[in-house]
């Protein structure tokens, strides 16, 4: 009986069956070593020829590969706007002690000339006229911009906390203002932050649109709309709510504010402050004068001064004040009487 065909090439006479196996244990090896690599140099049927030097071209390789076996990591979208200090991102965040958009509404900014005092001036496109935003040195350098800001003649619309200051002004054509502010303007600025933002357009430009404006930015501190002296809202809340009071410019020269109050009923009331107690004292001999005329009492209340008198079109007044906040109120009623209004104000 013949033996199997392994045996057989174990025993063969040549000697030459050890050096198989060795030479095959030794390939092996190589193709454990090489790993994948081996495995594609032997195959032939993988989708793709051998490139030259060994590398295949089957569609199963990574494409677009570094040296690693990794992808590329994305693509990104473009430069950060963060980067670009003239972008509307850029000049939102630096200013956002302000408005939480400063730049909203507005088109290209650019940087201008730093004056005395000043870190950094851009000037925008704004909606109606320029917005013009500035970062100062130090505080005082602040103060003089604001000094320059805020008026007490007519016409003005002012609003003063400890964390900065808002006026806004309707300058008619032909109205002297300094050279930052030679029309209508709107200004407001953050103490603490140094910086400063305005709304600036030619003179006879109306008021409301820059206001707008400045709403659409999501302003740090609102826009005035009734009294927001607590010592005046103090005074005039036993007559009037302040929430019906509507803030209008200043008529009066030295006023540093003034609303109009629509009540319930027939009577119509103006409230303000004065800059100062003297200031109120020139407006009190104004009205004194009217009383006089009228023949009408001259008298005080409990806090202040007391007057009545009859305007030209026949409507009675009834004017109050309190020196101690330099806050005064005036009570209009058409076709009433000197009884009627004394009875509404002692209610």
């Amino acid at each position: 009986m013949s033996a199997p065909h392994g045996s057989r090439r174990a025993d063969s006479p040549d000697g030459s069956g050890p050096h198989v196996l060795l030479v095959v244990a030794l390939f092996a090896l190589a193709l454990v070593l090489l790993g994948g690599s081996g495995f594609l140099l032997l195959r032939g049927d993988d989708g793709g020829e051998p490139a030259a030097g060994g590398a295949s071209t089957s569609t199963g390789d990574f494409q677009g590969s570094d040296s690693s076996g990794f992808e590329d990591d994305e693509p990104t979208d473009g430069p950060d706007p963060l980067d670009d200090p003239l972008s509307p991102e850029s000049i939102d965040l630096r200013y956002s002690r302000l408005a939480d958009s400063v730049t909203a509404g507005s088109e290209r900014c650019r940087s201008v000339k730093a004056r005395q005092g000043q870190r950094e001036r851009l000037k925008c496109d704004a909606p109606v006229g320029t917005l013009e935003l500035v970062t100062y040195r130090r505080g005082m350098d602040l103060d003089e911009r604001r000094g320059r800001a805020v008026t007490y003649e007519p016409g003005g619309i002012l609003d003063v906390s400890r964390r900065g200051t808002l006026m806004a002004r309707d300058v008619e054509a032909g109205g002297r203002r300094d050279a930052d502010d030679a029309g209508t303007f709107l200004y407001w600025d953050d103490g603490q932050a140094r910086q400063s933002a305005a709304y600036l357009a030619g003179p006879g430009t109306d008021l409301a649109p820059l206001v707008a404006s400045y709403d659409g930015t999501g302003p740090v501190r609102p826009y005035p709309a009734g009294p927001t002296d607590r010592r005046l809202v103090a005074f005039v809340e036993r007559w009037v709510q302040p929430g019906d009071c509507v803030r209008i410019g200043t008529v009066n020269a030295g006023s540093t504010e003034e609303s109009y109050c629509d009540v319930q009923g027939p009577v119509e009331t103006f409230v303000g402050r004065f800059r100062t107690a003297g200031e109120l004292e020139a407006y009190r001999g104004l009205v004194v004068a009217s009383a006089i005329a009228d023949e009408r009492e001259v008298r005080e209340w409990k806090r202040g001064a007391l007057y009545e008198y009859t305007t030209d079109d026949g409507t009675v007044v009834r004017y109050w004040d309190d020196p101690s906040c330099a806050c005064y109120a005036e009570a209009f009623l058409a076709d009433g009487t000197y009884d009627k209004l004394a009875r509404w104000w002692d209610r």
